[in-house]
């Protein structure tokens, strides 16, 4: 890891963003209410109580809660035990998490591009247990790092295709005076 940069350009950019930019405040929007922590908690509130009324949202949160505890369980143990188990190296891992992140990507972007002519619970559906399982039990398999490699790469794929299809739903139910409480 490098350390940051001194040399002034950080203090450079800062100063053209601050001359060239400008906060507008909407309207009828004033800014020393919602400021210090009672604004704060006061918004937070309002997003937890419109998630708490909503059972999709309320669905979704518990299911994001869920995966990226299971994910995190994944990608800081099983993985690198894996790799070290089984190859004595770390190559591995970054090979089996950079196909996974490369379909991800691809995943994201088709879904992005094509998700509105997609039935979305089916394919949510297909995307959430064919992209997560099948990548976690390969790992237990005789089989060499290329095929670890390519389950990995269409589990990317389909892993890629949630979160577009979860914001489409989310921004569909939230209001948008609400979104950046209830999102945040």
């Amino acid at each position: 890891m490098s350390a940051p940069r001194t040399d002034g350009t950080n203090a450079g950019s800062t100063a053209r963003i601050g001359a060239t930019y400008r906060v507008q405040v909407r309207p009828g929007f004033d800014l020393d209410a919602t400021a210090g922590l009672a604004g704060y908690l006061a918004d937070l509130g309002a997003g937890l109580r419109f998630v708490r009324r909503d059972p999709l949202l309320r669905a979704i949160v518990a299911m994001v809660l869920l995966t990226n505890l299971l994910d995190q369980a994944i990608t800081a143990v099983l993985v690198p035990v894996w790799a070290a188990e089984r190859f004595d190296d770390a190559a591995p891992v970054g090979l089996v998490f950079g196909a996974l992140s490369a379909g991800a990507f691809v995943g994201s972007l088709l879904v992005s591009m094509h998700g509105g002519r997609l039935p979305r619970w089916r394919t949510y559906t297909v995307a959430f247990l064919l992209g997560a399982v099948p990548r976690i039990f390969v790992l237990a398999l005789p089989v060499g790092l290329p095929v670890i490699a390519g389950v990995a790469l269409v589990g990317g794929v389909l892993i890629g295709a949630i979160n577009p299809l979860l914001s489409a739903a989310e921004f569909e139910r939230i209001p948008a005076g609400l979104r950046a409480r209830v999102l945040g």
